[in-house]
Formats: C-alpha cells, structure tokens, sequence
C-alpha cells in the first residue's frame, strides 16, 4: 500500500497552476525618453522648431571680370585688354573716366546701384601697393589651328600679362597669373567666350560675350556669400 500512497502525493503536488497572466497588455507609460528606430541604429529626433533656411549672408563678395577684345579677321588673331577686381558687400570701387569703350560700369553687372563713371579697360591708374583685388591685364591671342571646341566660330591661345594690380589680394581660385595661357573660344549662338579648362577638352562657358563688328565686349559679374575671419580686439 505504500506505493500507490506515493503516486497520489505526487500527482497532487504536479496538479496544474491557474493561469495569472493579463488578458490585455497595459498602456505604455510615457517616461519623456526619445523614442528610437528599431529597425536599425538608434537616432535622436530633432524636435526643434524648423525656422527656415538663412537666405540673407551678412556678407558677400562680388567678382567682376570686363574687357574688350579687337579681332583681326585677316590673321584670325586678338588683342585686347581684361579688368579683374573683386569686392565686399557689393561695394564697387570708383574707377576713372578713361572714354567711351562700351564697358561703361553703369551697366547692369547686378552688383547694385553704382555711379556712371564711363570706366574701361585701358588705363586704370591701379596702384601696386593697394591692398585690394583689382587687376589690369593685356591679352593678345593667336588662333588655334586644332581646335575640339564643337560650338566656337573661332578660337585661340590667349596670354595674359599684368599690367597693373596684384593677383595675390584676389580670391578667385581661376583668376590668370601674369604669363598664364589658356584656350578660349567664342560661341556666337550662345554669345558666350567659352574655356578649354585645364586643357581638358571640356569647353566651360567662361565670359558673356556681345559682338560689334571686330571687337568683343566681354562680362562676367557672379556675387557669393562669404565669411569673413573675425578681427582681432587690440
């Protein structure tokens, strides 16, 4: 008799638990923590109010670059002459009266109001010693015999030579050093002086460009934002 006594102890301590577990899963509780993609690698929220992008720079720099061009249409060849500056704020540098060359600065360059001082290319009374970017250079052009240019009417190998300023005060990174060559050539149809950049055999539009018979009036004005380095306090 002692062995079925041992089997009922054991089928009662085996009996079958009550079942305690939720029918419902609870409300999350909301502990203020950031919630977290689980798909992949966690990543904080940005809850900041979206104000916008900044459209206004509290400074900018405004490159222009004006000349012009007399062609030879016997020799196919060029001279001519190219004005380099730069400046702040579209602050335009006053330069002289030196007559009528159809670069008169009170064009639209879209650099804003200036006054109408008729300047040119051609003497510009540059000082060495000013520290500011504002360059003459003389160019003269021999044709290119081969030339990739698919667009160009005509085209050459342009020297530039400075005549007055300094290239170090200029921040544009293309700006021609004095004794520099380039390839250029001129799209009638798109009225655009085109670079062969780099000699590349990629023809960038490089100038805007207006025909008159043998001379080319050449334009190009681009204003950037830019930051300039904080002063030092004495």
């Amino acid at each position: 008799m002692l062995l079925p006594l041992s089997f009922q102890l054991l089928a009662c301590g085996l009996g079958a638990t009550e079942d305690t577990a939720p029918t419902t899963l609870p409300d999350p509780v909301d502990t203020g923590s950031v919630p977290l993609d689980t798909d992949g690698v966690p990543f904080v929220v940005d809850t900041a109010q979206d104000t916008g992008w900044d459209l206004v720079p509290q400074d900018t720099i405004t490159f222009e670059q004006r000349g012009l061009w007399t062609r030879d249409l016997e020799t196919g060849g060029l001279t001519g002459t190219l004005l380099a500056m730069e400046y702040l704020n579209a602050e335009r540098p006053e330069l002289p009266d030196t007559g009528d060359t159809a670069l008169d600065s009170g064009a639209d360059t879209g650099a804003g109001p200036s006054d109408d001082t008729g300047d040119d290319t051609g003497d510009t009374g540059l000082e060495e010693e000013e520290e500011r970017c504002l360059v003459h250079y003389e160019i003269v052009g021999t044709p290119l015999e081969d030339s990739s240019c698919p667009t160009c009417a005509a085209s050459w190998e342009l020297l530039f030579t400075v005549v007055e300023g300094n290239t170090a005060y200029c921040r544009d990174p293309d700006l021609p050093q004095d004794g520099e060559i380039g390839w250029f050539g001129w799209d009638p149809a798109q009225e655009l002086i085109l670079q062969d950049y780099q000699a590349s055999g990629l023809w960038l539009p490089w100038w805007d460009a207006m025909e008159a018979d043998e001379l080319l009036a050449i334009q190009w004005v681009a204003e950037l934002a830019i930051v300039l380095p904080e002063e030092e306090e004495e």
